[in-house]
């Protein structure tokens, strides 16, 4: 297992949400994971976003304008798949969750 974990997503931004919403993920190894290959995915709606750049050990990175994936504010689900294509997270959220200006924040999990 690795340890790469959705942490946050800014479902509804203050303003148009097209463009701005964002993931952040947090990699939690002691290694530098590159996300070359690696994808975000919205498995309700068949959408994903393929990745680029990498993350350090202990750090976060935010993915900017997941376009065509879209988060919609009355709840869902949004995957992170490895470069084998394994589901390494998924997180779900609730309309309850979505704050505008506010980004829903998955901890303690």
């Amino acid at each position: 297992e690795i340890p790469v974990y959705i942490v946050a997503v800014m479902v509804n931004p203050a303003g148009t949400d097209s463009g701005n919403e964002w993931v952040s993920i947090l990699n939690l190894s002691d290694e530098v994971i590159n996300l070359e290959g690696w994808k975000l995915a919205d498995p309700e709606k068949g959408r994903e976003l393929r990745l680029v750049g990498a993350v350090d050990p202990g750090h976060a990175f935010v993915v900017q304008n997941i376009s065509p994936i879209h988060l919609v504010n009355s709840g869902g689900s949004i995957s992170l798949c490895n470069a084998s294509g394994e589901r390494v997270d998924r997180v779900h959220y609730t309309r309850s969750q979505v704050k505008e200006g506010v980004a829903v924040r998955f901890l303690g999990r």
